[in-house]
């Protein structure tokens, strides 16, 4: 049982480090989870990173399918990641098909997202892909971060209802990675040496 659970998070692992989505984020590090907010509504995770492995507040971080959140505080040897699920988050994105431009916010349930602001009229569909806007550096550009899943327009509306289900797996996720800008932080290879 032992090896088959080290043959899983290896995969996972290696997921990670050689997904295509991270070619243009050269410099990133994988993180685990070492603890939960047990308050339901906060959404929080615990991370294994801190300051001194630079990691830094707001810092982006990922999994193999999406974005799972930022970085809302750092010890020296942890961090608190709050997830897009959290209802005091959000961030900007974009309807792939489209190109409309969506605010995406968290609603307390890491199955579920909302878009605010939509105009009833706007093109958005239920299985729209919704991807990082870039706008704000923030997240890195391009990266997935939900599917619409609810599409709701009454008439006489002056924004349409509309929710999402996160493109990363919030509420599995074991191993993630933070993600640096361009000439910070470093690469975690497979050997565990961080690469410049």
């Amino acid at each position: 049982m032992q090896a088959l659970s080290l043959e899983h998070e290896n995969r996972i692992l290696r997921n990670l480090l050689q997904s295509p989505r991270q070619k243009a984020q050269r410099k990133v590090r994988v993180a685990e989870l070492i603890g939960i907010n047990p308050a339901p509504l906060e959404q929080q995770i615990i991370i294994d990173k801190g300051q001194n492995h630079g990691v830094y507040l707001n810092q982006p971080v990922l999994d193999t399918s999406g974005i799972i959140g930022q970085v809302s505080m750092v010890t020296p040897f942890s961090a608190t990641v709050t997830l897009i699920s959290n209802p005091g988050h959000a961030l900007l994105g974009r309807i792939n098909r489209s190109g409309i431009r969506v605010l995406v916010t968290g609603t307390g349930n890491s199955e579920r997202l909302e878009l605010h602001h939509v105009p009833a009229g706007a093109d958005v569909r239920k299985d729209d892909r919704i991807i990082a806007s870039g706008l704000g550096g923030r997240f890195p550009q391009g990266y997935p971060v939900a599917t619409v899943t609810h599409v709701e327009k009454e008439a006489g509306d002056i924004f349409a209802t509309i929710y999402a289900k996160p493109a990363a797996n919030l509420g599995y996720s074991h191993q993630m990675l933070l993600v640096w800008p361009d000439g910070d932080g470093g690469v975690a290879s497979d050997a565990g040496k961080l690469e410049k």
